[in-house]
Parts: structure tokens; sequence; C-alpha cells
């Protein structure tokens, strides 16, 4: 069922959205610039790679030269819009004998992850709490092991976003498997493995002098387990 408006509402809406998918392209294009700028300040030089944490790509139908190549059947409002929460894998750098991997997840509205409601679902807005008590975040996902170490932490993408629900639900705050470390929550795995995981404000990404200080404090965090830098001399 459409809802019913005006011509001038729609009007005023259709502005609203214009200026919405322009914000969102500005948006965007600064995180992805900010993952780049953390790649090279990391010394990381494979090409960026990202997950959608949320929603599913849009499938396609399944016929190579059919037009209308998108199957839009049984898929949400928000498929197209994954940037509400989405994984930038900054990928792998080796360190002597070490692996080390780097994600930055971008929660642009915490809204969902921080309600309380019990048949929370994440098409029913009325859901989330509002926009004036969300806030936009991101995390610092890191985890380094041995090269040849299979016991990993965080071992697929599927870790993520129930990660990230625990975190927002304080279960990591109070999990035995994960100690709080100067603002970090870290967790050993297997075979001196390492995982870090921590939470800030967007506005902390501000310029290069803040996402700098946010990587030398996980360098520092770093040195203090396993004694090596991860940041680029």
């Amino acid at each position: 069922m459409i809802k019913e408006i005006t011509e001038n509402e729609m009007a005023e809406a259709m502005l609203s959205v214009r200026n919405a998918h322009r914000l969102l392209y500005a948006y965007q294009r600064r995180m992805m610039d900010t993952a780049k700028y953390m790649q090279t300040k990391l010394g990381i030089t494979s090409p960026l790679s990202g997950n959608s944490i949320l929603f599913a790509p849009i499938k396609k139908v399944g016929y190579l030269h059919m037009y209308g190549q998108q199957k839009l059947e049984d898929i949400w409002a928000w498929d197209f819009i994954p940037s509400l929460c989405y994984e930038y894998y900054l990928r792998r750098k080796t360190v002597g004998k070490y692996h080390c991997r780097t994600s930055l997840i971008q929660v642009s509205d915490s809204g969902y992850f921080e309600s309380h409601i019990v048949n929370k679902h994440l098409c029913s807005l009325d859901t989330y709490i509002s926009a004036d008590d969300s806030a936009t975040d991101f995390f610092i996902f890191f985890e380094v092991a041995l090269q040849d170490d299979e016991e990993r932490v965080w071992s697929t993408s599927e870790f993520v976003l129930p990660t990230i629900e625990r975190y927002y639900n304080s279960e990591l705050l109070t999990s035995c498997d994960y100690k709080n470390c100067d603002g970090y929550l870290t967790r050993n795995g297997k075979n001196g493995s390492l995982f870090l995981i921590r939470k800030y404000s967007a506005t902390q990404l501000a310029n290069e002098q803040s996402i700098d200080k946010i990587l030398m404090e996980l360098d520092e965090q770093v040195k203090k387990t396993i004694e090596i830098s991860i940041l680029d001399k």
C-alpha cells in the first residue's frame, strides 16, 4: 500500500532525497579516502576491499543477456543502502613471522544496534532508538597471528556482525573471553594470536592527525603484547 501524500509534500520529500544522495556520496567518498589513508600508514599495498555487513548485494536474475539484470523480489529497501553498516577490509600485512589483518567498520546509524526492543527489526524504523540518541561509530578490528596459524579468532566475515552486536549490548565487556586493555577489548587465540577491537566516534576521523593518533594507539597496544610495530616507517 502506497501512503497517500500531496504533490507539494512529494516535491519537498524529493528535494530531501536529492540532498541526501549528495550527502551520502560525500560521506562515502570520505570514508573510502580514510580507509585508503589507513592502508598507506600501515604499509599495506593490496587493493582495498570490503563487505556489506547487514545487507546482501542485490542478486542478478541469472540470465546473462536478459534486460533487467537485478532481481528485486524479496529484498529490503535497505539493500540499496549497504553503507548503513560496512566493512573496509584493509587487507593483510606480514611483519616478520606474523600476519596482521585490519578492518575499519562503519556503523552509520547505531539506532538499531542500541535498541533494546525485544522484537526489533531492521526494516521497522520505529524499533530503532531516535536518530538524535543514536551515534555514527566506527570499529577497528585487528588480528595478528603466526603465518601458518589457522586457529584464528577472526576467521571469516561472518564473525563481524555478531561481534558488533555483542559490543553494543555489552556482552563483550562482560565476556570472560575478552579483556579490557587501555580502551581495547582483546582476546587471545591459540598459538599466541591476538585479536583487538575498539569502537570510536566518527568525529574522531576528522583529520589526518586524529587518524594518525588512532593508528599510533593501535601500534602501541600491539607492541605491548606481540612486540612488533605495524606502522609503515
